[in-house]
């Protein structure tokens, strides 16, 4: 009487995506490969959706589960919702950014990255991974507004020094005149002083105020000044500013990269027991 066959071991298991075959009680061989989604054994035919192995009804149930995803994924809802959740992050990453440049007296351009990360991730979980172009645009847009806004609070820094040291430049040249007016004043007397001010009030109440257009006009050109911020100031500061523009370009293609629109790989149908299927493409 011969030995019984050994035992199959823990390596010889049913895996998850590959086909495994054992010689049945009876003799005959035999095959099954295990369903990744519902984890029935499946004997005769599978597919394989984005290199996982299915039963011909999951498959059913992943794509249509996908394709409803993908349109309500277009509705103006969830695109609401993601520019909400993606603009909080970028208010995050725009903190982030300015906290290691101003107290920690870096300018680690690497942060852009982490920046494109964390938008592209809140707009993954707005639309539960869906994603398209519009999502693309919408998340590099603000990976590159939280990098502006970053730079924003030195240049506001900036202009208000330089603000007040010209108003301090116009006080003393304005003491300097009063004194000589005062001067002449006494030397004139008080009665052509007294006929000019009234007239000087009429000419200052027939002054124009500035209306809503010229309020307009400057906050459209402070936004474009915030804008052209990380551009200007990695201009400013060549040749090392290149790598600076550099890596902010890789945080956009980061944002652009993880809000790109859900991809669907069906194989199949494959025979169980055959060669198994080639590994799907991976995309760029």
């Amino acid at each position: 009487m011969s030995p019984d066959p050994t035992p199959p071991s823990r390596d010889d298991a049913l895996q998850f995506d590959r086909v495994s075959s054992a010689p049945p009680a009876g003799g005959a061989p035999a095959a099954a490969v295990t369903c990744s989604s519902c984890g029935k054994a499946i004997t005769d035919e599978y597919f394989h959706v984005n290199g996982r192995p299915l039963c011909a009804d999951c498959r059913t149930k992943v794509l249509g589960a996908a394709e409803a995803l993908q349109a309500r994924s277009k509705t103006t809802a969830v695109f609401l919702r993601a520019a909400v959740w993606g603009f909080g992050a970028a208010i995050a990453g725009a903190a982030i950014y300015y906290g290691v440049m101003k107290f920690l007296d870096l300018e680690i351009g690497i942060v852009a990255i982490l920046i494109g990360w964390m938008v592209g991730r809140m707009i993954q979980k707005a639309t539960q991974h869906a994603g398209g172009r519009r999502y693309q645009v919408l998340a590099a847009g603000l990976t590159y507004v939280a990098v502006a806004l970053a730079y924003a609070p030195f240049a506001v820094e900036g202009a208000v020094k330089a603000a007040r040291r010209e108003s301090a430049a116009k006080h003393a040249v304005s003491v300097d005149s009063v004194r000589v007016g005062t001067d002449s004043l006494a030397a004139s007397g008080d009665r052509a002083g007294r006929d000019t001010a009234p007239a000087m009030g009429a000419a200052g109440k027939g002054a124009d105020a500035p209306g809503a257009g010229s309020f307009a006009v400057a906050f459209v050109a402070l936004i474009g000044l915030v804008l052209a911020l990380p551009v200007m100031a990695n201009l400013g500061s060549m040749p090392g500013g290149a790598i600076g523009l550099l890596i902010i370009g890789i945080g956009l293609l980061q944002a652009w990269r993880m809000t790109a629109a859900m991809h669907i790989d069906v194989r199949g149908p494959f025979r169980v027991g055959a060669a198994p299927p080639p590994p799907a493409p991976r995309r760029a």
